[in-house]
Formats: structure tokens, sequence, C-alpha cells
């Protein structure tokens, strides 16, 4: 290996900036993510609210903003959480999450499912006779619950899957069960009920699952999340654990393209169904494996925010600024490169 003293520096490919109001020409959307962005979990990042207040408010201008986030919950439910921490969210013009998209996932899902059935041809009758089509069962009222291991929250709110037609199983049930959701990472639902589960349960239940050779769906493709200065486990992590064992998942959010076009269904519909050019947005994120690969990989330009959940990494503390070259070294680990770079989202 060449010696470290003599490598070259890592080529300044990043633009540094100060604040948005650098970039405020060059873009008519904001797609941005909560986490490390917005707020800490547990605090609201003022200046950032504020830097997409006056994005919005530019005079003579038609800026919008959209959440961008890969929360497992709908976009209701996340903006009740945002305004419960104090965030101004009525400032959003738009909300994607995850958790709508994996509900788009569900619901062709269970459509293709409920075609396949059909196509299975008439069902037969006692005696044998063709049934009659007024015969057949009603799918959408009689439909059985399909069985399923539902991972979700405990100290973050349980969603139930039941108006998907779902309903989570024990373990002692799994052998039943069809499909894993990975909504949350600190417990399982049974029908309705909650049953906590320390990280280890999780990891063996996950392990469990794989060797039954189920399809996991990933609501939230995160592996951390930053809560203060802490990072908790998210359900990309399971994910993760769940490929290495050799079962098959699908991820809806960050970074897969399926949330960014999305997104630009959402832009489009904020501008009356007129197409909007991807190189006039802008997503801002904190995570290089999700936000800045994913909106890259979109041809959407990112600004990397540096005191989200890779400021140890950086080895700075929220919000310090970390020197260029750590910047493009980290991404180049995740083999990814962001357009530009700012300490904490601010004018």
């Amino acid at each position: 290996p060449a010696d470290s003293s003599t490598m070259a520096a890592p080529k300044a490919s990043v633009m540094p900036v100060s604040g948005l109001r650098d970039l405020l020409h060059r873009y008519d959307v904001l797609l941005l993510d909560q986490l490390g962005v917005l707020h800490d979990g547990k605090n609201v990042h003022s200046a950032a609210w504020d830097a997409a207040r006056r994005f919005q408010e530019v005079p003579g201008r038609d800026n919008k903003l959209v959440l961008a986030s890969n929360s497992s919950r709908s976009a209701t439910v996340a903006l009740q959480g945002l305004k419960k921490m104090g965030c101004d969210a009525g400032l959003l013009d738009g909300v994607v999450t995850s958790g709508e998209v994996s509900h788009r996932w569900l619901n062709k899902r269970k459509t293709e499912q409920q075609k396949a059935k059909h196509a299975e041809g008439s069902r037969q009758t006692g005696d044998g006779r063709d049934a009659h089509p007024s015969e057949s069962t009603d799918m959408e009222s009689n439909e059985e619950l399909e069985n399923v291991v539902h991972m979700t929250w405990q100290w973050r709110g349980h969603q139930s899957l039941s108006e998907l037609g779902m309903r989570g199983v024990s373990e002692a049930e799994m052998q039943d069960a069809t499909l894993v959701v990975s909504q949350g990472a600190d417990a399982i639902a049974v029908g309705e009920e909650i049953i906590p589960m320390e990280d280890d349960q999780m990891e063996k239940l996950v392990l469990k699952c794989a060797e039954k050779n189920m399809e996991m769906l990933c609501t939230n493709p995160d592996m951390v999340a930053q809560y203060g200065k802490e990072l908790a486990k998210m359900p990309g992590f399971y994910a993760e654990l769940y490929e290495k064992a050799g079962g098959t998942v699908t991820r809806t959010g960050k970074p897969e393209p399926v949330f960014y076009e999305f997104c630009m269904e959402v832009i489009q519909e904020l501008y009356d169904g007129k197409p909007v050019d991807r190189s006039r947005v802008l997503a801002i994120g904190d995570s290089m494996a999700h936000d800045v690969m994913g909106a890259s990989n979109a041809g959407i330009d990112v600004l990397f925010v540096q005191g989200g959940i890779h400021y140890k990494d950086l080895g700075i503390d929220l919000g310090e600024e970390a020197s260029l070259k750590d910047v493009i070294e980290l991404a180049q680990k995740y083999g990814v490169q962001p357009t530009y770079t700012i300490p904490m989202l601010r004018w």
C-alpha cells in the first residue's frame, strides 16, 4: 500500500456553501429531509426552517418546499409529528414519505393477488358445476386478513396494517405468514397488540424469517437515525441483516428510484401538471447512503448537511464545519458525490 503521507489529496469536487442563499437562483424546489436537517428527533432546527421559509418567499418566484422523508408513516401522520415537535410544518407544499410509497406497493401487490385469484377461473360448486358469478365470494368484503410478520415501533407509535388487509402474527404463528413488513425496529405487532423486542430478540426473529424465505418490505431504509446526539437503529439495519442471511428485500424509500419518481409526481402536481426539470430541484439531506446516493442517481443535485448522522464520522460536533477533505473522503467511502455541502441548513 502507498504511504498515506505521499497519497494525493482528494479532488475538491464538492462545493461548500455558507447558506441556502448562495444557491437561491439555481433552484425552484427543495426536497427536504427531516432528521438531521429540519430537526434532530428532539430539537427543532429553527435556522433550517427559517432558510426554507426565505427560499419559499423570494419575490417574483413560485418556489416550493417538499418534505422527502424515509419515515414509514403516512404524509398526514408525518406532518402531525412535525407540528407536535413545534416545527412550522404549514410551510410545506408537499410531503413524500417512504410510508406513502410502501402503501402504493402494498396496494399494487394486493390488486395483483386478487387478479391472480380471478384468473384461476370459475370456482367449482359441490356438484362439479362452474359457479355462477353471483355465487362467488365478495373479495373486498369477505377476504380474510393476510398473515404477516409486522415489525413496528413501541416508543414512536404503532401503525396498523388492518386497512391493508393484513394482520401481524406471533413467532409461533410465523409459519402462516407470507410477508415481513418492517415499519419499525423495537417491537412486533400481533394483531393490534404491541410486543417490545430487544435488539438481540429482533435480530433472531429476522434471521428466523429469512430461513422461511419470505419477502421483506422495508418501509424505512435508514440504517440509523439521529436523536439528539445519539444514533438509533432503524428498519434499514434489519433489512440489510435480512439480505445477508439470504432474504429478499424491497425498499420503498431513499435511495430507491421509485421514491424519487413519486417526488417528481408530487412536484408536477404542485405546478398544475406542468413538467419540472430535475435540474431545478435541490435535495437536502444528511445521509450519504440515502440522500446523496438517491438524489444523485435520480439526476437531482444534493446539498449534504454535515451535522446529521455523519457528524461523528467527520470528527465534528453539531454545528461545527468539517474540512472539505473529510467530506470528500467520507463521500468516497460510499461511492457518491454531493453537489454542495454545508455544516447545518441555514440561510
